[in-house]
Order: C-alpha cells, then sequence, then structure tokens
C-alpha cells in the first residue's frame, strides 16, 4: 500500500485583481503548505473505490480524489482500480484547500500506484480542470499564484513558521462571498503583495499588516461574524498577526514559537490547530 501526504494552505494575502468574461475571478495570491494534513493510502483493486475514515457514507462520483481518479484514468487511458483510504483531518468549508489537497495527492498517488508515464506538467493540466488551487496543491511550496490559480510561481523564501489555525463552526460559501465582493468592490483595501513578501521575509508583522491583507474578508464577515471573534481570540493569546485564509471560514495567528503556538492552540480548545507552515 502506497501513502500520500495532503497538506492544507493558508493565504498570507490574497488580492482579487479582476474577473474574466466567464464570471471567473482573476487573483494574486502569496500561498504556504502547512503541516495539518489529511493522508490518502492506495493499492491496487478491480475497481475504483474510495472510503473516509470515520464518515459511515461512501463518497460518491462527486468527490475530488474520486474526480482526479477518473481524470487521470481519461487522461492515459488507464484501466486499473484502486482502493484508496482518506484520513481527514483538515476541516472542511474553511479556505484551507483540504479538497484541493486531497485531489493533488490523488493524482500523485494514483500516478505511483499505477506507473504512469504522466508529468508533473500534465498533472498540472489535469488538477486546473478539477480545482482551481489544485495547481498549487501540487507544487506544494511556497509561491506566488495568480489568475484563476494557473500561475504558480515558487518563490526561494520560505520559512517554518508557528502557526494556530481555527475555524468558526460555520463555513463560507466562496461564491456568496466574490458575490459581496463585486456589489462592494470600491471599498477594498489597496493591497501590495510585492511589499508584503519583502516584510513577511523579514519577519516584520507591523509592515507585513499594513500592505497584506484578504479582499474576501470583509465578504466573509458579513456571511460568519464569528471569524472575526476568531482573529481578536488569536490575538488575545498572543498572535504577533491573523487573519483568514482564502474564503474563509478558517484563520490563522501567527506566534513566536511552537511551544506558544500550542499553548494557545490548547488554551481556545476544539477547532484550534498548531501548525508549522512548510519551508
Amino acid at each position: 500500500m502506497l501513502f500520500e501526504t495532503a497538506n492544507a494552505k493558508i493565504n498570507w494575502a490574497l488580492r482579487v485583481t479582476g474577473r474574466r468574461e466567464d464570471g471567473y475571478h482573476l487573483l494574486d495570491m502569496l500561498m504556504q503548505p502547512v503541516s495539518l494534513c489529511d493522508e490518502l493510502r492506495a493499492q491496487e483493486a478491480d475497481e475504483l473505490s474510495l472510503t473516509i475514515e470515520g464518515d459511515p457514507v461512501a463518497p460518491g462520483p462527486e468527490n475530488l480524489i474520486w474526480r482526479a481518479a477518473v481524470a487521470l484514468q481519461a487522461f492515459t487511458g488507464c484501466k486499473k482500480g484502486a482502493r484508496i483510504v482518506l484520513t481527514k483531518r483538515i476541516p472542511s468549508q474553511a479556505g484551507l484547500g483540504g479538497g484541493s489537497a486531497d485531489c493533488a495527492a490523488a493524482l500523485r498517488l494514483l500516478r505511483r500506484l499505477w506507473e504512469l508515464p504522466v508529468t508533473d506538467a500534465q498533472l498540472h493540466e489535469i488538477g486546473l480542470k478539477l480545482g482551481a488551487d489544485v495547481p498549487f496543491c501540487l507544487t506544494n511550496r511556497f509561491s506566488r499564484v495568480r489568475g484563476i490559480g494557473e500561475d504558480v510561481q515558487p518563490l526561494a523564501w520560505a520559512k517554518q513558521i508557528p502557526l494556530v489555525i481555527l475555524k468558526p463552526d460555520k463555513g463560507v460559501p466562496t461564491p456568496q462571498a466574490f458575490r459581496i465582493l463585486d456589489e462592494n468592490s470600491q471599498q477594498k483595501r489597496q493591497l501590495d503583495l510585492d511589499n508584503a513578501l519583502n516584510a513577511l521575509s523579514n519577519g516584520d508583522w507591523e509592515a507585513f499588516a499594513a500592505c497584506a491583507g484578504n479582499d474576501l474578508l470583509a465578504p466573509a464577515l458579513q456571511i460568519v461574524p464569528e471569524i472575526g471573534e476568531c482573529i481578536a481570540l488569536l490575538k488575545r493569546h498572543g498572535a504577533l498577526y491573523a487573519d483568514m485564509s482564502g474564503s474563509g471560514s478558517a484563520v490563522f495567528g501567527v506566534f513566536p514559537d511552537m511551544e506558544s503556538a500550542q499553548n494557545a492552540a490548547a488554551a481556545i480548545g476544539p477547532g484550534a490547530y498548531a501548525a508549522l507552515t512548510i519551508a
């Protein structure tokens, strides 16, 4: 049986730069994988099956792991099956890319399991058709991501930064967040991702807060006001910086060291995860 890790991600910054004629929004983001992860296991079988540990309902064809397997079969003509088991830890509807990470991990895992001559570029081509964050999750490195997610530029700087990730009970429907943003686009802050990257590399969180941010935070707060409470809670427990990841509803806080992150997560309780960014 083969194993593959599916890392969650955070958005250090998310700027909406425009909208295509087909309705897809154009983005400019700083993204980094984190140690919070799901795990996939797979072995060859006569047919394709997917089990999520702890979930009594077998996932159907709409699941991104299943869709990844079918897309890989269609791209290569492979007729093999696989028994896939997912251990789920990343919260859903959180803006942490859990579904995309699982999809990317499934593509990598099945390429190895079925011994397919598929290049990384071809995996990215397949992945982009399945989800906007899948190409980044395939790259799985600190990156600047533009367009609708297809333009992934890995960056040389990367550090292990202690975090606490906290998710409110409610999730944010991504289409609704973008719709609110479109209706109030004149209220967006002017984000500067070039200077944000410099501040991030220097660990200057005051300067980072001045030029970074998330254009979807204000819309998400209208849908789930508890997001603001979670950000304030992280700061009360010692976070040097805190913001929302992706379209939410999960937020993350930066801590001076892993011990303080673990202590904060323990004090906050269920729904809080101590994690490290992946260098």
